[in-house]
């Protein structure tokens, strides 16, 4: 949890402020730890922690009763392996480390200090998206795109969850699906490409 409290200060995703500097009927979201196991198939255990921040509790004048979680059609997964296949292309994939941090907010939200790690007197005025808010997804998937767009990747029409980029070495295609992506280009892509999706989302 030290990590990952270390890790949500870097990554800038909180203002500390006082509590009596709250806006006049702001609320402050509580939250809680929530404990993951992966690799349980390979018995290669990896122990994850994330704060979850109470979003269903929020109130605001915003619609939040739909919730945002972009991914690809499935005939998008299904194109990219035949392409790889036909064009002797390379597949690779990622997953962006704390994704939803990278999204920032672009309204107030305040919120508790983790449990184990609260100040007294002080609160957070959220800067970042975190897991359990209802928006979460959709400002991670915009900075995504933005960060795609500098890297001269375009949004399909028919497909509004790939990027396609192409060049005189060929064309270069990324499938998202919430925060894991994966895609195909030529050899000689694969790592500019990876230096430079890297690069824009430390």
């Amino acid at each position: 949890m030290d990590y990952k409290v270390t890790k949500l200060e870097e990554m800038n995703t909180w203002t500390e402020i006082d509590e009596s500097d709250l806006p006049p009927g702001a609320q402050s979201l509580l939250g809680m730890w929530v404990h993951l196991i992966k690799n349980l198939e390979t018995r290669e255990h990896k122990f994850r922690s994330h704060w979850v921040v109470q979003g269903d509790k929020q109130k605001t004048d915003l619609s939040l009763s739909d919730t945002f979680a972009l991914v690809s059609r499935i005939t998008s997964l299904w194109i990219l392996p035949a392409l790889v296949t036909i064009r002797s292309m390379r597949i690779f994939a990622w997953d962006i480390d704390s994704a939803y941090l990278h999204g920032k907010i672009q309204h107030n939200i305040f919120m508790e200090f983790p449990n184990g790690y609260k100040i007294p007197g002080k609160v957070g005025k959220l800067n970042k998206g975190l897991y359990g808010l209802p928006e979460a997804a959709q400002v991670w998937h915009k900075d995504l795109k933005d960060k795609l767009k500098s890297l001269r990747f375009i949004r399909l029409g028919s497909d509004t969850g790939v990027f396609l980029k192409t060049s005189k070495r060929g064309f270069t295609v990324i499938d998202t699906y919430i925060n894991d992506s994966m895609g195909i280009c030529s050899s000689e892509e694969e790592s500019r490409l990876k230096a430079g999706i890297q690069s824009s989302t430390k």
